[in-house]
């Protein structure tokens, strides 16, 4: 057995289940979360949201400044975990840009949790942003699907592979500004015309909220085809 795939085996069964894999710090419980309660608090956990977008506002706001001001969303509201800065940030660009996948599984706890205490309403189907075929051979995976897949695992949802297409690569949202974002997401996403979502209730899984430009798009072509209630969730929000 090959030096490699010993290493593989050796991550998968001990670093990721019995150590903290930011810090190294060992585990007590066995890591639920993957995480030490050090590197855990240097998450800001996002406890008072917008009841729209998702971003974090005060306790005594309902909105947040730029939901008051404008924009119309398609979605019915987005839910985030925390915060796109320090520690979480770092994480997200290690399972998107630096091949650790095993930190979905991460992801995807806390957003079944957050999921657990937000939405009561009925889902029918979790389905998740696309990526490009070509960005698929790049990376080794699409980092949204695999939140999602673990997502529902943890929490008995069906869900739907493949619902959206995206045919031609795009720019990183998190690099632009708003109105270069909604310019970057023309006619880049397809639904299936054979899929039937009518009346049907939806989350939208993604790793980062920015301007909600990209879970806006999947779900207005969601809503167009009499889809029913449509949320985001994301683990962060910039």
């Amino acid at each position: 057995m090959g030096n490699k795939l010993l290493d593989l085996i050796g991550e998968a069964l001990f670093s990721e289940s019995f150590t903290c894999f930011c810090c190294g710090d060992e585990i007590i419980d066995g890591g639920n979360n993957y995480l030490c309660d050090n590197c855990l608090k240097e998450i800001e956990f996002i406890k008072h949201a917008c009841v729209k977008c998702g971003d974090k506002v005060n306790e005594f706001d309902k909105y947040c400044k730029k939901c008051k001001e404008s924009p119309k969303f398609y979605f019915d509201a987005n839910i985030s975990v925390a915060k796109l800065e320090g520690l979480a940030k770092t994480l997200i660009y290690r399972l998107k840009f630096g091949g650790k996948k095993f930190i979905a599984k991460t992801f995807a706890k806390f957003m079944a949790d957050k999921f657990n205490s937000t939405i009561s309403d009925n889902i029918d189907y979790v389905c998740y942003v696309p990526i490009t075929n070509s960005r698929r051979k790049e990376r080794g995976y699409n980092q949204s699907e695999e939140i999602a897949v673990e997502f529902c695992m943890l929490t008995n949802l069906k869900l739907y592979l493949n619902l959206f297409l995206k045919l031609k690569d795009t720019t990183d949202q998190t690099r632009l500004n708003k109105k270069e974002r909604t310019r970057n997401l023309k006619d880049v996403f397809f639904i299936q015309d054979n899929i039937d979502v009518k009346n049907k209730n939806f989350i939208i899984i993604d790793d980062v909220m920015t301007t909600g430009a990209t879970i806006n798009a999947l779900s207005r072509l969601l809503k167009k085809k009499g889809a029913g209630l449509v949320y985001g969730l994301t683990f962060c929000h910039t």
